[in-house]
């Protein structure tokens, strides 16, 4: 999945609005590509929504990130 925008979350409210690419998954199985989409809501929120978090710790340069789930994410896109 990329994101696309993550700097422009608010500190101070923690609000944000991202572009998203990547794979849509519908009960566990991977469906079908998508591109175009933002998702959005509060990154404090979005965090204590993390309900799974795998081990596939990939580097980006010097970041570092997990696939993680999220419940409840709000999503809008063609």
């Amino acid at each position: 999945m990329d994101v696309m925008g993550l700097h422009t979350v608010n500190l101070i409210s923690g609000d944000f609005s991202l572009g998203v690419s990547g794979i849509w998954v519908d009960k566990g199985e991977l469906a079908f590509p998508v591109k175009g989409v933002t998702i959005a809501g509060n990154l404090l929120d979005f965090f204590s929504r993390v309900n799974e978090v795998g081990n596939d710790l990939t580097f980006f340069g010097s970041t570092g990130g997990v696939t993680m789930k999220v419940e409840d994410v709000m999503i809008g896109g063609e």
